[in-house]
């Protein structure tokens, strides 16, 4: 049985591709009328979690899925938002006064890369890397993250 997750449903395609191969799906999205593209209501219980969709913060969500399942999924396709513009709409989020984590990044990126990001970028990356992390955490040792960014 393999399991994929879709942190970003949008418009719902991973949903869409997963029933036609008779694949087990996970979706999250900040978006409650990303629920009524797919057909699903949203689900609330964390403990029946396969082929359904969860409204809300991606990250909140694959964390309480982790405290209960551990690592159970097979593939992670993530499409999430650029973060190219000043202001992302879907999440309300204004990059321009977003607060960085210089700690987290200097970690993870270096300094010397930090040097020739703008502050737009440093936010978005600070927004996206506890979410890539827990994403990571969900998989099995055999699973595979896909990321769409462009």
């Amino acid at each position: 049985m393999s399991i994929v997750l879709d942190p970003f449903v949008g418009s719902g395609t991973t949903i869409r591709v997963c029933r036609k191969l008779n694949r087990h799906f996970i979706g999250i999205d900040i978006n409650s009328e990303c629920a009524k593209l797919v057909g699903l209501e949203p689900n609330t219980d964390y403990n029946k979690p396969l082929d359904s969709i969860y409204i809300g913060d991606c990250l909140e969500i694959m964390t309480k899925l982790y405290e209960i399942h551990g690592p159970f999924i097979d593939l992670i396709y993530a499409d999430p938002p650029f973060g190219r513009n000043s202001t992302d709409k879907q999440f309300g989020i204004d990059w321009r006064k977003f607060p960085i984590d210089l700690d987290l990044l200097n970690n993870f990126f270096g300094n010397q890369l930090l040097k020739c990001l703008n502050y737009e970028t440093k936010a978005y990356l600070t927004w996206f890397y506890p979410r890539l992390d827990i994403m990571y955490k969900l998989l099995k040792d055999t699973g595979s993250i896909y990321i769409h960014n462009g």
